[in-house]
């Protein structure tokens, strides 16, 4: 049996049973662990039965092997005068090799790439004197099964015409932030960058009145809903929650030749008459808890998968992904729901000097 990879987690009190069946399902070996807020850490170490790791930057400088898995990374890779130390702490652990996971996208801002200054090449094309992201996003909603089912079957559907895409979970699986950032690498998968995006954000609070999201995507909570227009005529709209109790990845994608729709456990392909097309072999994917007894278990199944495979191969998704323009595009969306009025990921993109 391989050895148990080691692994610091930090994380919140309410994300402590997903991380202890994460390790379980992904032979993780948990040697400390922590918490963003200080006086709580003692009792998430006790809560997993391991010392307690005080500072997250301390314990990535100093890690020689293994892995770190960042569950809610708190103050750390924020935006602020920090921000180059630790981009350049996760460079040095990389090199170190050292494997780092985060459940949010880190930097959450354009702006802190503008900052490090140097540019990244990307398959679909670099940003202009932006890097890309700091250290591995996980999970991906790119690399869930049905997914990958959905990229088999949509050379038959023609000119795709619109998508719908909903990425919804509990705040313990991650920001509004981080749903919102992975749907949007969907829609940029089915159709591109958009030209505009419009969106409205509905936050936690009851009532009619609550604080509009700022400019950067961490520590944001509730629901988005946005619309992504494209010049060739096509759109996407896209419903991204971390106040929706279970975890669910659903998508419809409408073309020329019929309609194909996913959910987490199944596909549905239709003609243009409506009629039923037996999809090809569906991705295989390892057993999942029981959503009844965890709602979180489809992420847990995928972010098991996602992690033992960087881990295996040491190939990282992140250079699979135009970073600074899923930020640009996600950016758009939180000031067009400021401002009410659709906005450009080109402007977002400009204005941090790419």
């Amino acid at each position: 049996m391989q050895r148990p990879t080691p692994t610091i987690a930090w994380l919140t009190p309410d994300q402590v049973g997903a991380v202890r069946h994460l390790a379980e399902t992904a032979n993780l070996d948990i040697t400390h662990a922590g918490c963003p807020e200080p006086t709580l850490g003692t009792a998430v170490a006790q809560a997993l039965n391991v010392p307690a790791a005080t500072d997250l930057r301390a314990a990535i400088a100093t890690a020689t092997e293994g892995l770190v898995l960042i569950a809610s990374p708190g103050a750390f890779a924020g935006p602020g005068t920090m921000s180059r130390t630790d981009a350049e702490e996760l460079d040095a652990a990389r090199d170190r090799g050292v494997k780092v996971v985060t459940l949010e996208p880190l930097p959450g801002a354009l702006v802190q790439l503008a900052e490090i200054g140097h540019a990244a090449s990307t398959p679909t094309g670099p940003a202009r004197g932006l890097p890309g992201a700091w250290c591995e996003y996980l999970p991906l909603a790119r690399l869930a099964p049905r997914v990958l089912d959905l990229g088999e079957v949509l050379e038959h559907l023609g000119r795709v015409r619109s998508v719908r895409i909903s990425v919804v979970g509990p705040a313990r699986a991650g920001t509004l932030g981080a749903r919102l950032l992975d749907a949007i690498d969907l829609a940029h998968r089915l159709l591109g960058v958009p030209e505009s995006v419009f969106a409205a954000y509905t936050g936690t609070e009851a009532g009619p009145l609550h604080a509009l999201p700022g400019q950067s995507l961490r520590d944001l909570h509730g629901d988005i809903c946005a619309t992504l227009v494209y010049d060739a005529g096509t759109a996407a709209s896209l419903h991204v929650s971390n106040r929706a109790g279970r975890y669910t990845i659903e998508a419809t994608v409408l073309g020329a030749n019929g309609r194909v729709s996913i959910s987490d456990d199944r596909l549905l392909w239709l003609d243009a008459d409506g009629n039923n097309i037996d999809a090809p072999g569906q991705a295989t994917e390892l057993p999942t808890l029981d959503p009844a007894q965890m709602p979180e278990a489809f992420w847990l199944s995928m972010l098991t998968t996602q992690i033992n495979n960087y881990i295996s191969t040491g190939a990282g998704q992140m250079n699979q992904l135009d970073y600074p323009r899923l930020l640009a595009t996600a950016q758009a969306a939180l000031l067009s729901s400021r401002t009410g009025e659709p906005e450009s990921p080109a402007t977002m993109l400009k204005l941090a000097g790419a």
